[in-house]
């Protein structure tokens, strides 16, 4: 039987995109979860996630994402305890983590969440 390979220690993650984004405008800075936006429109954003946040092209969404391939109400990051999942509300094009197309998958530390050509890093960790 085939040795699996290792998943990757998410400390070690984080600390590896740490490295990568040092050089950027990036902050990382923080607690609790948030999404950070790394490609797109507005790079560099930090959005705080409450307990229900809803991503997409409508104005009222409380991520908002200005393009075309973004559906109005794209996706919705809920809140339950510790646990935070993101949910595709139907789009035409998906919603990714990991680039993995998902229809509600639980996030974790270090997680890329792709919709449309934005790109976030999820965080659930204390950065100083």
């Amino acid at each position: 039987m085939p040795n699996e390979p290792e998943q990757p220690d998410q400390t070690q993650i984080i600390s590896d995109l740490t490295k990568e984004l040092a050089d950027s405008e990036v902050s990382l800075s923080g607690s609790g979860p948030r999404l950070i936006l790394t490609q797109g429109p507005k790079a560099n954003s930090k959005y705080e996630i409450s307990k229900n946040t809803t991503l997409g092209r409508h104005s009222s969404s409380d991520i908002y994402l200005d393009d075309v391939t973004v559906s109005r109400q794209h996706a919705e990051i809920s809140k339950e305890g510790d646990v935070v999942t993101i949910k595709d509300m139907g789009s035409l094009n998906g919603t990714y983590v990991n680039k993995e197309r998902i229809e509600n998958q639980t996030l974790t530390s270090g997680d890329e969440v792709q919709i449309g050509k934005f790109r976030f890093l999820y965080l659930d960790v204390e950065i100083s």
